[in-house]
């Protein structure tokens, strides 16, 4: 915009280019659309062309010509081979024939008949346009254009199978470089837990001695004549506690370096509460029984919930330990607790990775003594590791080696049922963390992630019909 008072722009100066420039203009060129105005105002029917303003010169040779968008294609086709744009009715008919699905170079044969046809010289042509429609017009010949349709399939599939080829070998380097960052992350974390392991074993001896060694020096301040006796009868026990400790505190050690400390074990097995709240025996006063209680985690929470509960465990300083907690646990056998308790006695049994230790009669065995000593609408909980788990199945299921054989998660379903239960559910629990997950960038991941990573233990929850069918009468064996 001009302003007359801008200091920066000298008026007079403009003035004087502007009439030099007119001055050295020749006379306008003459204007076709006059001719044509004047025609149409003497009553004659003149065809103005297009209105359609567009902008040529996208294509630069045959191949960028059939690239471009569909709009662009026609106008650009109906240019360099017609030599003027398409009328209106003429450009939507051509964008109905390609839309339904003929073939670009087929319609390129199409108007290059038209313009043979009409013989017009053409004052712009486009790098290879004719060599582009002689290929085309060998390729769509009647018979010899199916030959070399066929060919050229061929031609372009072999070319896909070298494709699929080299994205297999990508794919099949990512899937090593995967195992191999699984494998160390693997060692890694086998370390570590190793190296809680000793830590927690340490600790479980030191306790367990301390906890010996504490009732005989409180009763040494009661005389100093029976201080001499309890300081001798304390180190007799301490020898004949180191003498024995290799091999009845093995099992011990085992579990504190690879099962994880109370308090952890604590927190996980709390999962479980809600199902005391819905098994009705238990709210009429019923007891529960814990086989292998170990060292006592899950009975210590029963009780604080205010349930009546009991356990067994055949590990003697496992007894010792969560008697001395003030729990209720005998030493005894699973199978022989059972078989000692009355029929409709208990409302809930609980087992956290016994059952792996069983043979399969010992385990059919169990299921028909839980049913019959179970009360109507008692429910039986048992955790073990799970197989579906490759890492658990294949490698960590054998830390322990008084495991028998891995437990599938639908035969143990079936076996409760099969034994009586009225139904079982199963719940996958304890994922591996999720910072050792990998990236869930794709399929292969996904699967790795689900196999490697997932659930690394299982639970089932049984339930005792309230009016129970009879039993499976097949012979118990040990």
């Amino acid at each position: 915009m001009l302003l007359n008072n801008n200091p920066q722009l000298d008026t007079q100066r403009l003035s004087a280019k502007v009439r030099q420039r007119l001055d050295g203009l020749d006379e306008a060129p003459p204007w076709r659309g006059e001719t044509l105005w004047q025609q149409s105002l003497e009553g004659q029917v003149v065809n103005l062309g297009s209105t359609r303003q567009c902008q040529l010169g996208r294509a630069t040779d045959y191949a960028s010509l059939l690239a471009l968008p569909t709009p662009a294609f026609v106008e650009e086709s109906c240019y360099y081979l017609l030599g003027q744009l398409p009328e209106y009715s003429q450009y939507h008919e051509h964008l109905a024939t390609l839309l339904s699905g003929e073939e670009r170079e087929k319609w390129l044969l199409s108007l290059a008949k038209q313009r043979d046809a009409s013989q017009a010289a053409l004052s712009t042509a486009l790098p290879g346009l004719e060599k582009g429609l002689a290929r085309a017009r060998i390729k769509y010949l009647p018979k010899l254009g199916r030959v070399i349709r066929q060919a050229w399939s061929l031609l372009k599939l072999d070319d896909f199978r070298r494709r699929m080829q080299h994205f297999i070998h990508l794919q099949n380097a990512r899937y090593d470089a995967l195992l191999e960052l699984h494998r160390q992350q693997a060692q890694t974390l086998a370390e570590l837990q190793a190296a809680q392991g000793r830590l927690a074993a340490e600790n479980a001896i030191l306790t367990q001695r301390l906890s010996q060694q504490g009732a005989p020096t409180a009763s040494a301040a009661t005389s100093s004549s029976a201080s001499h006796q309890v300081a001798a009868s304390q180190q007799s026990l301490v020898m004949e506690d180191t003498e024995a400790t290799p091999e009845r505190d093995f099992y011990l050690a085992l579990e504190a370096r690879f099962r994880g400390s109370l308090s952890s074990i604590g927190e996980l097995m709390k999962e479980h509460l809600p199902h005391l709240a819905n098994t009705p025996p238990l709210h009429h006063g019923k007891a529960l029984l814990d086989l292998g209680c170990g060292r006592g985690e899950w009975l210590a929470l029963v009780e604080a919930e205010g349930y009546r509960a009991w356990g067994v465990d055949l590990n003697e300083t496992n007894v010792k330990i969560t008697r001395g907690r003030g729990l209720d646990v005998r030493y005894q056998d699973a199978l022989t607790a059972l078989a000692e308790c009355d029929d409709d006695s208990l409302g809930m049994i609980t087992s956290f990775h016994l059952i792996e230790h069983l043979s399969h009669q010992q385990l059919r065995t169990l299921l028909r003594e839980a049913l019959r000593a179970l009360a109507p609408e008692g429910r039986l909980l048992l955790e073990t590791p799970n197989p579906q788990n490759l890492l658990v199945g294949s490698c960590n299921f054998y830390l322990d080696p008084t495991h028998v054989r891995p437990i599938p998660p639908d035969f143990l379903q079936f076996l409760a049922e099969y034994s009586g239960f009225e139904h079982a559910d199963i719940m996958p629990l304890h994922p591996v963390d999720p910072s050792l997950r990998l990236p869930d960038e794709g399929e292969t991941s996904r699967r790795l992630n689900h196999y490697l990573y997932g659930p690394q233990d299982y639970a089932m929850l049984a339930v005792k019909a309230a009016t129970t069918p009879p039993m499976d009468t097949e012979e118990t064996h040990g």
